[in-house]
């Protein structure tokens, strides 16, 4: 059986991996977009327009930025809750004038449930990889010839 360090470490790469595939597969190719969106609109003279065409050429990568920011956060905040019911469980199990053993039971305790954790929410990673990249192509579409 894996330790508690080994499955959290486990966890932090498959999350890594996760955002840098996101990253490539959905958000490189839309600054590419955007950058050569960008570069067609110096060819404007006016000023105004200029400022409006760059405008427009970059609202779908920062809008599937935010996306994918906002749907991290959603996860890492559902990740936390779990950490935090841990240190609950914990604490919990601490009892009033605890003795050394006590404490190392409730360490125990706490890194036992934290892999927990993370083992749980490693498992979740792939399929909230293809949610948010079905969600954002969705969302794509619809924000097709916005910009």
């Amino acid at each position: 059986m894996a330790r508690p360090e080994e499955k959290a470490e486990r966890y932090q790469k498959a999350m890594q991996k996760m955002v840098a595939e996101l990253q490539h597969k959905h958000l490189n190719p839309l600054m590419k977009e955007s950058f050569l969106c960008s570069a067609a609109c110096c060819d404007i003279r006016n000023e105004r327009e200029l400022q409006i065409c760059l405008d427009n050429c970059q609202q779908r990568a920062q809008a599937a930025k935010t996306f994918i920011e906002s749907k991290m956060q959603e996860f890492q905040a559902r990740m936390q809750r779990c950490m935090e019911r841990c240190q609950d469980l914990a604490q919990e199990s601490v009892p009033p004038n605890p003795t050394e053993k006590d404490i190392f039971k409730a360490q125990d305790k706490l890194a036992n449930c934290l892999a927990g954790c993370a083992e749980e929410y490693e498992g979740k990673l792939e399929p909230f990889k293809i949610d948010v990249a079905a969600q954002l192509s969705k969302a794509l579409s619809s924000w097709h010839g916005r910009g």
